[in-house]
């Protein structure tokens, strides 16, 4: 076990700079909703399209939704996400947590929609770029 906290513990040391250079800009759930979450507004910038349980953090900068954080809420089996993304931009680009640095990850088509796979409880942060 005491591997397994190092392990996140590293991970949570790549992500913490550049969360830190972010700012909020909302927390929701999908249903069915925990006590006291917000559902994803009809209007967020990112939306799931697809079937599980998963959490949605929105992230700015200046202002502008850059960035998302996606996490598998269900801990016992894996998922897979589909995200609808109107965040300006075409390239997604995912901040890899060993080594903190953005990595291209996949491009969005005219229909604006990606994959993700999520391991158990898993969560990931994404921005879009041009």
């Amino acid at each position: 076990m005491s591997k397994d906290v190092a392990a996140l513990n590293a991970e949570i040391a790549k992500l913490g700079p550049t969360l830190l250079k972010l700012d909020s800009v909302g927390v929701y759930h999908t249903t069915p909703l925990p006590y006291g979450t917000e559902a994803i507004p009809a209007d967020a910038p990112v939306q799931i399209i697809s079937k599980g349980e998963f959490v949605l953090s929105l992230f700015a900068q200046s202002g502008r939704t850059t960035s998302f954080m996606i996490v598998n809420r269900y801990y016992q089996a894996p998922a897979e996400v589909v995200l609808k993304v109107s965040i300006p931009g075409r390239k997604i680009e995912e901040l890899n947590r060993k080594s903190g640095r953005w990595s291209a990850n996949a491009t969005l088509d005219t229909d604006r929609t990606v994959k993700i796979k999520l391991a158990p409880g898993d969560g990931r942060l994404f921005r879009v770029a041009e």
